[in-house]
């Protein structure tokens, strides 16, 4: 889950950071530097934040939405911007957490996208129907292997 300028939730550009330290109480969401398996690489915020060129993601969408049960906070990730971007990513490219993954999404494929509150998956070009993806995909130099029609 990223926005359009590849900010994260946690950091970069448009990140909600501090929402999320607010509504995070039962240690169901634990920030990327202290997720079990993720805490080796990263002490804390402030060497996480050095590293620009890593985006925080789940394996797949089910762990998303029980990561985010909360429909409210989907809305709000979808209000504020961001989206379910699906990459194609190398073992060896990825660190994967207890709850959640870290890689770099230089070296991804994108294969689809979805809206953060919505089940739909958009798995061609001419699916894509939200605005920050549409300037994501105009602005960004990553790999898209996603079908036009």
């Amino acid at each position: 889950m990223h926005n359009e300028f590849m900010g994260a939730p946690y950091s970069g550009k448009g990140n909600i950071l501090e929402f999320l330290q607010a509504c995070e109480k039962s240690g169901k969401r634990p920030i990327p530097w202290q997720d079990e398996g993720l805490s080796q690489y990263f002490n804390n915020h402030i060497e996480f934040g050095k590293r620009h060129d890593l985006v925080t993601g789940f394996n797949n969408v089910a762990d998303y939405v029980d990561w985010f049960s909360e429909e409210e906070l989907r809305n709000v990730f979808d209000a504020t911007g961001f989206f379910l971007a699906r990459y194609s990513v190398d073992e060896d490219d990825a660190l994967l957490g207890k709850k959640q993954s870290v890689f770099n999404p230089d070296k991804a494929v994108i294969t689809a996208f979805q809206r953060c509150n919505q089940s739909s998956i958009m798995g061609s070009l001419a699916q894509i129907d939200h605005n920050p993806i549409k300037r994501f995909m105009k602005n960004t130099d990553i790999v898209c292997d996603m079908p036009r029609l």
